[in-house]
Order: structure tokens, then C-alpha cells, then sequence
């Protein structure tokens, strides 16, 4: 009994550290936009205009994990991967997939409408949109809060929910697959050629969908990062590896060994998605080992960051949308670019988390319960079925 007990404060203290991991990628994504726009050849170099030195010392830094959205957007995806599959693998009950699989689009779908519509509200006013274009306006913003970003990847009113295609299409490839080889022992050589086969094939999409297939299988290898000086140094390659960019000074011999694999040994990937990808795999496994490194991620605001972040997500481009020029414009002629620019930054971070806890409290902690209801109404309705044509339903056939 205690040892269950013990196994069960394990995975929870894994899920918290995760969980941190998450807010902080959520952060990450921010300060991402945040570069774009104040400091824009810190994040892609010399294709947009320098501000200041320190900007291209930054970009060949090996640092630039900090605020590499892309990098964290990977992240999420190997966490969804881990997340979605945890409990299957550990039960190997069909009843959670078909519990996880009724309530995803519903999980993730309110707070997407939400803030597409508020996003398109809000660049209606600013530019002093004509009444009778309205109507189109957040006819169009609808559309893609509903659909349009889940099977098409479309952004146009609220850039960053081109992931909602990945994570809803990811999350269905997944389950199929756990459905298919999960419960067999060798299941994890279907999944390394399922791998393959989706990088071969999709390059983008493909290398996507993989991450969710190896966030899925990282507890079975968990405990290879229960040293603290293995996971210190999955935590640190992985970081490194996530803010990769081929033109970037500190990546110039990942490039040399990229190049060596495909041209001499024939392995062409998509590298600008594939490395930062291995870095969020490498990044997420090293806080599952238990070890000392995954800590910090556990404390307390991290864990609320990670409660807030998929709102922090959903409406940070609205908060930049609306103050960093404002801002900026304010207290230039006062204390320079460089100064005001950082007074915004930090400005426009406190209030993307004060908008996103309101926004969480409003939209995604209700969606989160509305789809619990669903999946358990489903799984529910499927244990009913067989019972009405006089057969065993999987719940009796379990207990009996």
C-alpha cells in the first residue's frame, strides 16, 4: 500500500515539474514576440534590423533557449505526447483513449474561439474598422476559432494557433497508435518506424507528430535521468539544442554534423525543426528521472505558470498587440530605445500573466471541466452499449 502511495507522489511530483516546464515555455514564447518586436536580430539575426550590439551577441549565444518560441513549441508538443499517453501505458484501459479522445477538441476549443474573437474585436478597434465590415469581421474570426485553426492550421486574427492543428491532429495519430501497438511489447519499433515514415514523408507535420510519439514513450526510459549529473547534462544539451539556428555562431558545428548525415550518409531531415525537437525531447525527459534537477520546475511559481499556460498563450499577442507601442512611444524620448524597450517588455509580461489568469479563470479552467464531462459521458455511453444488446460491457467484464 505505501509503496503505491509512494509511486503515486512520484508521478505527481513529475507532473508538477512538467507542468513548470510548460509555464516556462509558455514564458519563452512571449519573450519570443517580445524579441521580434523591440529586438528582432537577437531572435533571426541579421534579417531585421540591430537596435543595439548586443543584439547579434545574443543570436550567437548559446542562450538563445531562453526566448526561442519555436523551441518551445516543441516542448509542448512532447509534453502533450507524455501527458495524453501517461495513463494508458500504465493501465492499458481503451477506456481512456476513448475518454481522451471524446473531450481533445473540446479541451482545447473554447479557449482557442475565445481568444480568436477577442483578438479580432480588439485589431477591429484599433484600426477604426467601418461598421458594416463587422460582420464579416468576427463571422471570419469564428470560423477560425472553430475549425479553421484545428484542420487547417489557419492564424490570421490570432497568430499563434497554427499549433492547434499539430496538437489536434498529434493527439488523434497518437491515440491510434497506442490503440494499435500500446499494449504490445514491441510496440516501440512500429513506433520508431512510424517515426521515420512521417519525417519521410511530412517533412514539417511529420517531425511534429513524432515528438507527440516520443513524449509517449519517455516514462519507459525515465529512469535513466534519475542521476542528477545525467539529467544536469540531458537538461543543458537539450536547452542548447532548442535554440538552435543555422546561422547562429554557437550551432556552426551542429551544421557541420547535420551536413555530414545528410550528404554523406544520405539521412535528409527537416534539421531547422528535427534539432529543436530532440532539445525538447531531451529537455522533458530530464525532469522525469526525479532527480534533483526537476526541483526548481516543481516550485510552486513555476507550477502556477504552468496552470496559466495555455491562456499565458492564447492571449500574450493581444496584450503586445495593444501596449508595446503605446509604451514604447512614452518613455523613448525620455530614456532611450533600449531602456523603453525593456520597461515595455517587462510591462507587457506582468500584464500578458494578469490577462491570462483572467482569461484562464473565464474560458480554460471551464473548458478543462466541460471536456472531463464529455469524455466521462462517452466512456460511459460506450460501457452502456454492449449492456442494451446483452452483452458484457467492458466495466462488467473487468469486474466480473
Amino acid at each position: 500500500m505505501s509503496s503505491n502511495i509512494d509511486a503515486a507522489r512520484e508521478r505527481g511530483a513529475k507532473i508538477l515539474s512538467l507542468e513548470g516546464l510548460r509555464g516556462l515555455a509558455a514564458v519563452a514564447v512571449v519573450l519570443s514576440h517580445l524579441g521580434m518586436e523591440f529586438f528582432p536580430t537577437a531572435v533571426v539575426g541579421t534579417l531585421r534590423e540591430s537596435h543595439v550590439p548586443a543584439e547579434q551577441w545574443l543570436y550567437d549565444s548559446p542562450f538563445r533557449g531562453f526566448y526561442a518560441g519555436f523551441f518551445a513549441v516543441c516542448i509542448f508538443f512532447v509534453l502533450s505526447g507524455y501527458v495524453l499517453s501517461l495513463k494508458y501505458l500504465r493501465t492499458l484501459d481503451t477506456r481512456v483513449i476513448s475518454d481522451a479522445l471524446a473531450k481533445r477538441y473540446f479541451r482545447l476549443a473554447p479557449a482557442v474561439i475565445a481568444s480568436t474573437l477577442l483578438m479580432a474585436i480588439t485589431a477591429g478597434l484599433l484600426n477604426g474598422m467601418a461598421l458594416a465590415q463587422w460582420p464579416s469581421h468576427l463571422l471570419s474570426a469564428a470560423r477560425e476559432g472553430v475549425y479553421g485553426s484545428f484542420l487547417f492550421g489557419d492564424n490570421a486574427h490570432n497568430g499563434v494557433t497554427w499549433t492547434m492543428q499539430v496538437e489536434l491532429l498529434g493527439s488523434l495519430i497518437l491515440f491510434v497508435y497506442l490503440l494499435a501497438f500500446g499494449r504490445l511489447r514491441w510496440g516501440w519499433i512500429a513506433g520508431a518506424v512510424l517515426c521515420a515514415a512521417l519525417m519521410a514523408r511530412l517533412p514539417l507535420m511529420g517531425c511534429f507528430f513524432t515528438m507527440f510519439l516520443c513524449g509517449a514513450y519517455l516514462g519507459r526510459v525515465a529512469h535513466l535521468a534519475s542521476h542528477p549529473v545525467v539529467a544536469a547534462l540531458m537538461l543543458a544539451l537539450g536547452f542548447y539544442l532548442g535554440g538552435y539556428d543555422s546561422p547562429s555562431a554557437s550551432y556552426r558545428q551542429v551544421v557541420v554534423w547535420a551536413n555530414t548525415l545528410q550528404f554523406e550518409y544520405g539521412i535528409a531531415l527537416n534539421w531547422p525543426v528535427v534539432i529543436p525537437g530532440l532539445g525538447a525531447v531531451l529537455m522533458v525527459w530530464s525532469l522525469l528521472g526525479g532527480s534533483l534537477i526537476s526541483r526548481p520546475f516543481a516550485s510552486r511559481p513555476c507550477a502556477w505558470l504552468g496552470k496559466i499556460s495555455f491562456a499565458l498563450y492564447l492571449t500574450h499577442t493581444l496584450v503586445i498587440m495593444v501596449v508595446c507601442k503605446p509604451l514604447l512611444h512614452l518613455a523613448e524620448p525620455h530614456i532611450g530605445y533600449v531602456g523603453a524597450a525593456i520597461i515595455a517588455s517587462f510591462i507587457v509580461l506582468i500584464l500578458s500573466m494578469v490577462v491570462a489568469s483572467v482569461f484562464y479563470r473565464l474560458f480554460d479552467k471551464p473548458s478543462v471541466q466541460w471536456a472531463n464531462a464529455i469524455g466521462r459521458h462517452a466512456v460511459e455511453g460506450a460501457a452502456r452499449a454492449p449492456a442494451r444488446s446483452g452483452e458484457a460491457s467492458p466495466i462488467q467484464a473487468a469486474t466480473s
